[in-house]
Order: C-alpha cells, then sequence, then structure tokens
C-alpha cells in the first residue's frame, strides 16, 4: 500500500510574498514589511502496509477499549520534498513521480491524505487524472479534530472538562462517516444556544469545513481497508524546516533557565558555517593587566601568647609608664 501526501503551512498556493513588488529600491514605503514570510511547498511519499480498524481504534471511549486497540499503519520509507519557490502543481507533480517509481505498474492502491486546501486537492485530482491512476483523497483527521477544537470553544469555557467529551463524541460521529449530521448539530446548538456571530464563528466554521468536505470523510471505507486516515509526517517534516530556516542562534521554545540549572551544551552546529567558510577568529577583548597587590605595613604592637594559648597585645609606646 502507498500513501502519499503533501501540504501547505497556510491555505492559498499564491502568497503575497511573490506577488510583492517594493515601490521603492533603497528604502520601504508605508505599509511595506521587510524579510516578509513566504509559504513552503511540503510534500511526502511512504509506504504503508494496511491495517484494518475500527472508531474505537482511532479514538478508544475507556480505557478498556484504548488497551484492545488496534496499531493503525505505520509509515515506512518516507521520501520529503519541500519548496518556497516552487508552487502547489509542482510539488505535487514531483510526489506523484516519487510515488510512480516505486510503483509503475499502480498494482497497489494510492491514498492522498490533505489538509483540505481546495487548490492542492484540484492538483492531486489533476495529476491522477493524467496518469490514469485511481488515488483516494483522504482529509486528514488531524486537521479535523482541529476545527472541532475551535467549534468546542464557543459551547464551553476555557478549561471545561466537558469540551474533550463533545469533541470525541462528534469524531466518533464523523468516524461513522456522519459529517454532514454533525455539521447540522454544530449549527442548531449554536442556534439554540442564542450565540451571537462573533461568538458562533468557530462553530460555523467547523461546520462549513466538514459540509465541503464531505466527499473527502470517507473514514469507515478507508478503516475497513485499513488505510491510514492522519499522519505525522508533514507535521514533522515541517518542524524540521522551520528549526533549519530559524537556525541554532534562536532560543529553543520552552520555560527560561534559571541561574541555579547548569548551563546547557553548546550546539555542535553553531560552528559549522565558520568552518566550512574558513573564517579568521573573531578578535576577542583583551585581558585587563594585573593590579599590584597593596604593600601591607606590619602591626605596631607585638604578640605575647599567654597561658591560656590565646594571644593578649602588649601596646609599645615611648610615654612614661607610672609604677
Amino acid at each position: 500500500m502507498r500513501a502519499d501526501s503533501s501540504s501547505q503551512s497556510t491555505h492559498g498556493n499564491v502568497t503575497r510574498a511573490a506577488k510583492a513588488d517594493g515601490k521603492l529600491k533603497t528604502r520601504l514605503s508605508k505599509g511595506e514589511k521587510r524579510n516578509r514570510k513566504r509559504i513552503a511547498e511540503v510534500g511526502a511519499v511512504y509506504d504503508a502496509t494496511p491495517a484494518p480498524r475500527g472508531a474505537s481504534d482511532v479514538l478508544p471511549a475507556g480505557e478498556s477499549e484504548r488497551q484492545d486497540a488496534k496499531q493503525g499503519p505505520r509509515a515506512k520509507r518516507k521520501w520529503l520534498t519541500a519548496s518556497v519557490t516552487d508552487d502547489a502543481a509542482q510539488v505535487v507533480c514531483e510526489v506523484f513521480e516519487e510515488a510512480e517509481r516505486r510503483d509503475p505498474d499502480h498494482a497497489r492502491p494510492w491514498v492522498a491524505l490533505v489538509d483540505g486546501n481546495n487548490h492542492q486537492i484540484d492538483r492531486i485530482e489533476a495529476e491522477a487524472t493524467e496518469r490514469e491512476i485511481d488515488v483516494t483523497i483522504l482529509v486528514d483527521l488531524v486537521h479535523v479534530l482541529e476545527y472541532l477544537w475551535k467549534a468546542a470553544w464557543c459551547f464551553h469555557r476555557e478549561g471545561d472538562r466537558a469540551a474533550e467529551q463533545w469533541v470525541s463524541r462528534h469524531a466518533q460521529r464523523i468516524l461513522a462517516g456522519g459529517a454532514t449530521k454533525v455539521a447540522g448539530a454544530i449549527r442548531r446548538q449554536a442556534t439554540k444556544g442564542g450565540l451571537d456571530p462573533p461568538r458562533r464563528e468557530g462553530a460555523d466554521k467547523c461546520a462549513t469545513y466538514l459540509t465541503n468536505k464531505a466527499a473527502y470523510l470517507d473514514y469507515p471505507t478507508a478503516l475497513r481497508r485499513g488505510w491510514p486516515i492522519a499522519t505525522g509526517v508533514i507535521e514533522g517534516a515541517c518542524r524540521h524546516l522551520v528549526k533549519d530556516r530559524m537556525g541554532p542562534h534562536r532560543r529553543p521554545l520552552g520555560a527560561r533557565r534559571r541561574r541555579g540549572d547548569p548551563q546547557a551544551t553548546r550546539h555542535p552546529r553553531k560552528r559549522r558555517l565558520r568552518r566550512i567558510l574558513a573564517l579568521p577568529p573573531q578578535p576577542r577583548t583583551p585581558p585587563r593587566p594585573p593590579l599590584p597587590l597593596r604593600r601591607q605595613h606590619p602591626p605596631t604592637h607585638h604578640m605575647r601568647p599567654s597561658l591560656q594559648g590565646n594571644c593578649t597585645p602588649l601596646l609599645s609606646s615611648s610615654a612614661p609608664v607610672s609604677p
């Protein structure tokens, strides 16, 4: 079995950075931003052995179902590609070429996991039609869960444990093939609750997403045939891309180091660029000359040991002492 996946960091294949044209050459005009971010097109190809499962294996309801849950298909022989200059059409084409190199006779089923971007889905369908390949497109379950959580906070307070049960209940119905029914239930709950438009924005977005992507949410068939419905391959590749772009000089995410904690070891890649370019060492601050020690004068009194073992000072003076 083969699973093909391609993803974008945000929706839309044409970025503002690609269309940006500076008004002036020597300085920025009003409204222009320096170092504007670009979108990276990321794609992956990997092999996976079919592993039939059920909805309870993906989202177990209790501890007993969690212990009896079957493992899903695992990605093997991963191949990744990414570009900030090529558009989604070029990246999807590269993904299909790599998949055809592995399966030139199209003997295995092909599954494409996407994040729901319309242009991305159109390019996958166009490549499949041109190459006469039967490709099943599925929306990654991770993206569906993100939309469900955004809708959950429209009906629950932040930190409310009931939100977990709400998301789990609707996710189970989506895994059973009821995406459109879940969308209608979310809209009715928002209407009966009397939520104003700003408050119900997350619920409406979730319902619209489920309705528009219902054709690519056939999870019952995918689970019955043992196909993957979620993957972390693209997410893992994006983490490596962001880390590579930011470089090791940036402070990692997490709590700041306290003074009492030991100093972390230096990253081994910090000086790699200087060694490759054979740059001379940077000048260091010259050391300060040692300060001369202040000369100490001997004391003006003498010490005489007493019988108790301590020292008794004897004053020395030139003045006469009366008997």
